[in-house]
């Protein structure tokens, strides 16, 4: 998916799907239109970002193994869409930026690391 279709897109929230270990198993970005985004790690270590219903995804089974935590962001309009590449040109990771708020993901052996920064 190209991220820059979601420039201009006014955040709702932003969420953590945790496994019951406390790691990150996605994250999902959603919007005021219904939609989100969410990303999270394939098997084969690469970032996968989709643009969806949010909810959570039926890979993500059975659901009582996964909570959620909201990620602590200032919600506006998204002003930039950074996807970052490894060495092979797949993705790797993916950058958010809104009007004071960052939230990074990024794919690092094969797990889904997650930051972000708010105003």
């Amino acid at each position: 998916m190209d991220l820059q279709s979601v420039v201009g897109r006014t955040m709702h929230s932003a969420w953590e799907i945790l496994h019951r270990d406390g790691t990150p198993a996605e994250v999902q970005v959603t919007f005021s239109a219904g939609s989100c985004l969410a990303f999270t790690v394939w098997t084969d270590w690469s970032l996968c970002a989709e643009l969806r219903a949010p909810g959570l995804p039926d890979y993500l089974w059975p659901p009582a193994d996964f909570t959620w935590r909201k990620l602590p962001v200032a919600l506006s309009e998204i002003v930039r869409a950074k996807e970052l590449f490894d060495e092979a040109g797949v993705l790797s990771g993916a950058e958010l930026e809104s009007h004071g708020a960052l939230i990074a993901v990024r794919s690092y052996g094969g797990e889904l690391v997650v930051t972000w920064t708010s105003a």
